[in-house]
């Protein structure tokens, strides 16, 4: 499956070259020009990595990892035409996972981009806000769900049972538990609101199969 990096950088021609030669090596790419553009679309579609400028129109690449805090879990490299081992501190500090020259060759900057991803890949960051399943964003700090790149209208109690169920992706989750965890009550053996619920879940979720029903045991949310 190809990897998608979106190019945040100011210099149009600049990013056209790169966006191009990553594309020669196998990358889905998309560019944007601007800051402010940049974390909308970057919050929007989680691309597996971003080439952030550090100088930007309306936004610098600085102010862009603050307000990318929380709220995208893939890898970041920096990159600009300042070789300023502040400036490089302070990149990483803010969540960068890496930060080049610009005046570095295209095929140093594809190494950089793939050991970020290998390592991005062994360790994957899941940020505590946001849980990311392929298609699938739940960001906790607006209550959102994000399918396929598209904002999916859901109701409190939805959210509240798909984030439980997200948060425990990959284990069974009795109807027990749900009810004890999410209502602060004993489940009594006829209450079917969670089974509604769910069956409303999957009608929004990127496949209907993303929560499975284990017969006599609860649900499954899975990861894969």
């Amino acid at each position: 499956m190809q990897k998608k990096v979106i190019i945040v950088e100011g210099d149009k021609q600049l990013a056209q070259i790169t966006g191009s030669y990553l594309e020669s090596q196998g990358f889905r790419t998309q560019l944007v020009h601007d800051g402010i553009e940049a974390i909308e679309l970057i919050i929007k579609t989680q691309p597996d990595l971003v080439l952030l400028e550090a100088v930007l129109p309306s936004c610098d690449g600085f102010e862009v990892c603050r307000r990318l805090h929380g709220k995208y879990s893939q890898s970041i490299i920096l990159f600009s035409s300042r070789d300023d081992q502040i400036e490089q501190i302070l990149g990483l500090e803010l969540g960068a996972d890496d930060y080049i020259s610009k005046s570095a060759q295209p095929r140093l900057i594809l190494a950089r981009i793939k050991a970020v991803l290998r390592r991005s890949a062994n360790n994957p960051k899941q940020s505590a806000d946001v849980l990311k399943f392929g298609d699938l964003i739940i960001n906790s700090g607006n209550r959102s769900l994000v399918v396929k790149g598209e904002p999916v209208e859901i109701s409190n109690p939805e959210y509240e049972l798909l984030w439980y169920l997200a948060q425990n992706a990959g284990f069974v989750m009795s109807r027990e538990s749900i009810f004890k965890s999410l209502r602060g009550i004993e489940y009594d053996g006829q209450n079917r609101k969670i089974d509604i619920t769910i069956s409303m879940l999957r009608s929004k979720l990127d496949t209907p199969k993303r929560i499975k029903t284990v017969r006599n045991a609860g649900y499954l949310f899975a990861d894969a």
